[in-house]
Formats: structure tokens, sequence, C-alpha cells
């Protein structure tokens, strides 16, 4: 997918917080590299991109992918990050059947049939009460397009890094930021039980529970996100500041 996912988001919470998007190494506008495209690697393009936009210590939000990344940078990198905003994510790695499930749609996505394979892989990122609603049809139809026009090297080494991901799971006790994770109820990507497990292993963490919302929250349910997020960073103890002599 691309930055635009949190567009709402964004829109909601430019006129407190100075907002930063990007797309990952060969999604959206970022350039298709030959390698690069394991979780670790996205850490280490990520951190370069903090570095250089001078803005550690921020708070980072990650859906799915980006989640992913968020958890791993936070613990190797702290001083980058101020909380962290974890939506649709894990912290387990990926099961040994939904390893083949998704290999088998990668090899079809990139070898048969794109248009096939996106028409499975759609009802897996969003809720079925957001895919049938009428009212979602242009947003709809701008992800579609999107995905059918990704470019399939860049899909076969994203999806393998996603795949071949570590646990990370014995980890989160070690990340004292304050964390909000926020899970879809039919969520089909991430088990929503894999989403609450987390809350209980980080120190300090606040898990909110979206009713009937699938796996893409930010685009299927953009105000309950938003309100979300303003609340917890709102709820953040202001940064120390040391006084200017």
């Amino acid at each position: 997918m691309n930055c635009h996912v949190y567009d709402r988001q964004v829109e909601a919470l430019k006129d407190r917080y100075h907002c930063i998007l990007f797309d990952l190494r060969g999604q959206g506008e970022s350039e298709v590299t030959k390698k690069g495209y394991g979780i670790y690697d996205l850490v280490d393009d990520t951190v370069k991109l903090i570095e250089q936009l001078e803005c550690a210590p921020c708070h980072m939000a990650g859906l799915s992918m980006g989640g992913y990344i968020a958890m791993r940078l936070a613990y190797r990198y702290p001083e980058l990050v101020r909380s962290l905003t974890l939506i649709s994510t894990s912290a387990a790695a990926e099961s040994k059947s939904d390893i083949r499930n998704f290999k088998l749609l990668g090899f079809i996505h990139n070898r048969i049939s794109q248009p096939f394979a996106v028409g499975k892989i759609t009802p897996i990122l969003f809720g079925e009460k957001w895919f049938n609603d009428p009212s979602q049809a242009e947003v709809r139809s701008y992800w579609h397009e999107q995905m059918l026009n990704n470019d399939k090297y860049a899909f076969g080494q994203t999806l393998n890094g996603i795949l071949t991901r570590d646990d990370f799971t014995s980890h989160l006790p070690e990340i004292n930021v304050p964390v909000l994770i926020i899970s879809g109820q039919v969520d089909a990507a991430v088990d929503p039980v894999q989403s609450e497990h987390m809350h209980t292993e980080f120190p300090n963490s606040k898990f909110v529970q979206v009713p009937d919302a699938g796996h893409t929250l930010p685009v299927e349910t953009p105000d309950v996100v938003s309100e979300a997020m303003r609340e917890f960073l709102v709820s953040l103890p202001k940064p120390s500041t040391k006084a200017v002599a």
C-alpha cells in the first residue's frame, strides 16, 4: 500500500503535531531496490530517515508491517522513540500455515495473475462490513488500483520480509515507552488475540479493539483510530526541556 493509508489521521492530528509519512522501500513512491526488504533493513531505513529529519524522539505509528518495524526500532534505538502506536500488528512470527498460504498468493500474484491474487488479498486486508458499504466505493477503487499497480518484484521481496520475520514477543517487556495497541475485532490478517497478548507483555500499554472492523483500520474506521491516537498522545507527559540561560 502507501502512506495515504494515514491521510485521515494526519487531517485529525496536524493541528497539534508535525506529522511525517513515508513509503517503505519498494512501496508507493519509494524506490524499488534489488535488496534490503527484510524487517531489520526497513528498521535501518527508518532510523536513517528519523536522524536525517532530526525529529527524534518521535511518536511512531505503524500499521501491520509498520508495527513490526516500529517495535524493533523502539527496542534497538529507544532514544529515538517517545511512544508507539501499533495498529493491526503482532509480535509473533508468522505461523507455518500462513506462510504456506501467503507464499502461494505471492506466487499467483507474480507468476500467474496479479488481478486474481489482488482479489484474494483484498478480503484479508479489509473487513466485510467496510467492504460492502456503498459509501466506500471510491476509496475501495483507489486501493484496488494501488494494489494492481504494485511492482511485482518489490511485492515478492516485501512479502518475503514479512514472512521471514523473527518472533519478537520476548522483547516486549524491555520496551518502556508508552504503547497504544489498536486491533480490529474481525481482522483476517492478524489474529486479534495476538494484538491483545501484546498488551499483557508491554510494561505500559493501552489496548483498543474496534468492533466489526478488519485489518486496515486507518482506512476502515479512520475516526475511531484518530480519536484513539489523539487521546493517547494527549495523555502522555510533556517532554522535559532544559532552561536556556
